[in-house]
């Protein structure tokens, strides 16, 4: 059989806070990334979101711009807080 079975997609909200760890949200969105290309589909979305929108300046220095705040995204997804040394996650209902 040449079909694939359809595959229920995995949201993830990735919430950045002060002096989050880039390397660890980078270690926990690129195996999502890795999964998507490997099985040929969209099994998983990511998405970097502050509380305001706004870019959060990592430990590092650096800072990624969001894709979104924080009330913009809706129930359904993991939502992942990433701070210094710390990453929590939950599932959405409604707010992080």
């Amino acid at each position: 059989m040449d079909s694939v079975a359809a595959i229920r997609k995995s949201r993830y909200a990735f919430v950045t806070l002060p002096n989050y760890s880039l390397i660890a949200l980078t270690n926990a969105i690129e195996p999502l990334r890795m999964a998507n290309t490997l099985s040929g589909q969209n099994a998983y979305e990511a998405s970097i979101v502050s509380l305001d929108g706004a870019p959060v300046v990592a430990s590092n220095g650096l800072q990624l711009t969001p894709t979104a705040a924080l009330d913009q995204i809706g129930p359904g997804r993991y939502c992942v807080r990433m701070r210094r040394r710390q990453m929590f996650a939950r599932q959405c209902r409604g707010r992080c």
